[in-house]
C-alpha cells in the first residue's frame, strides 16, 4: 500500500512538472518570438531612416510572387490560430518599385493581422490593378489590400494608429510588449514609394488597409526614379 502510494505521489509529481515545463516553454516562445517581432520593427524602422537619406532603388517586381513570399513566411503563425491566409492577385501582374519597401509593408500588415484576429478567420491579400480617377490627370497604379476579421479598432483609435509608438487598447490587452512602431513603418514606407494608404475597420467584424502605389511609368520607368 505505502508503495503504491508513493508511486502515484510520483506520478503526479512529473505530471505536474510536466505541466509546468510546458507552459513555462510556451510562455518562453511566445516572450522569444514577441522580442524578435520588435528587433524587427527596430531594423524596419532604421532602414526606413538611413534610406530617407539616400534614396531607394525601383526595379520591375511581380507582385504575386511577393505576396505569396510574405503568406508563406507568416504560414506557421497563422496555424497557430488556426487562420486562413489567402491571396488573390494575378499572375504576371508587375509593379516598378522597391523590393524592400513592398516586404516591409505588407510583412507588418499581415503581422498585425494575425496578431489581432480570432481563430477560425480569413485574411486575404487581394490586389487590384487600374487607373487612379484622383487629380487633372489619371495614372497607372497598383491598390493593394489585406483584409481581415478581426477584433477592429475602436472609431476614436483610427485616426491614431499611424502615429509612432501608439498602440491601441485592444492591442496592449492582447500583447504587454510591443513598440508600437509598425503601422507608421507601413505609412512612411507608402508615403516613400508616393503612394497612399486609408483604413476601414469595424468593431468584432474585421480591418481593411488599402494601399495605392504607382505602378511606374512608361517602359517600366517612372519620372521619380533614383
Amino acid at each position: 500500500m505505502e508503495l503504491n502510494r508513493y508511486k502515484e505521489l510520483d506520478r503526479i509529481k512529473s505530471n505536474f512538472i510536466l505541466q509546468v515545463t510546458h507552459e513555462l516553454i510556451h510562455k518562453a516562445n511566445r516572450r522569444t518570438e514577441n522580442l524578435l517581432q520588435i528587433i524587427d520593427e527596430m531594423i524596419d524602422y532604421a532602414y526606413m531612416k538611413s534610406e530617407e537619406e539616400v534614396g531607394y532603388t525601383k526595379t520591375a517586381l511581380n507582385v504575386r510572387e511577393i505576396i505569396d513570399y510574405q503568406l508563406d513566411i507568416h504560414s506557421s503563425q497563422a496555424i497557430q490560430k488556426n487562420i486562413e491566409l489567402a491571396a488573390e492577385c494575378p499572375g504576371q501582374l508587375l509593379l516598378f518599385s522597391n523590393r524592400d519597401l513592398l516586404n516591409i509593408i505588407l510583412s507588418n500588415l499581415i503581422n498585425n493581422a494575425i496578431k489581432y484576429s480570432p481563430g477560425s478567420t480569413t485574411i486575404t491579400v487581394r490586389v487590384d490593378a487600374g487607373l487612379a480617377t484622383a487629380g487633372p490627370a489619371a495614372a497607372a497604379e497598383v491598390h493593394l489590400v489585406v483584409a481581415d476579421q478581426g477584433y477592429g479598432i475602436e472609431p476614436e483609435e483610427l485616426e491614431k494608429i499611424f502615429e509612432e509608438f501608439y498602440r491601441t487598447r485592444k492591442a496592449r490587452e492582447l500583447e504587454r510588449d510591443g513598440t508600437g512602431l509598425g503601422l507608421s513603418i507601413v505609412q512612411r514606407a507608402v508615403e516613400s514609394l508616393g503612394g497612399r494608404l486609408t483604413v476601414y475597420s469595424e468593431l468584432d467584424k474585421g480591418t481593411t488597409f488599402h494601399i495605392f502605389i504607382p505602378a511606374g511609368g512608361e517602359n517600366g520607368k517612372d519620372s521619380n526614379h533614383r
